[in-house]
């Protein structure tokens, strides 16, 4: 039988549990749908400029990095 310290820590987790969810779908909800459903595919041979912009508006923007590489 747990005793009442087991159950104030069985709370505990609970309500840590339920903020942690909370945050995740907070986070999934203001993300842009492609990142939100990983749909973004990089290329390594690409380099920085053409990679970041595949990820759009959830990054903050880089001066020298918003133009297209030419």
């Amino acid at each position: 039988m747990p005793t009442s310290s087991m159950k104030i820590m069985f709370v505990g987790y609970s309500l840590w549990y339920n903020y942690i969810l909370y945050h995740i779908e907070e986070v999934s909800a203001s993300a842009p749908p492609p990142l939100a459903t990983g749909q973004v595919t990089i290329g390594l041979d690409h380099g920085v400029i053409v990679n970041y912009q595949k990820f759009g508006a959830a990054l903050k923007k880089i001066p020298g990095l918003d133009t297209k590489e030419e």
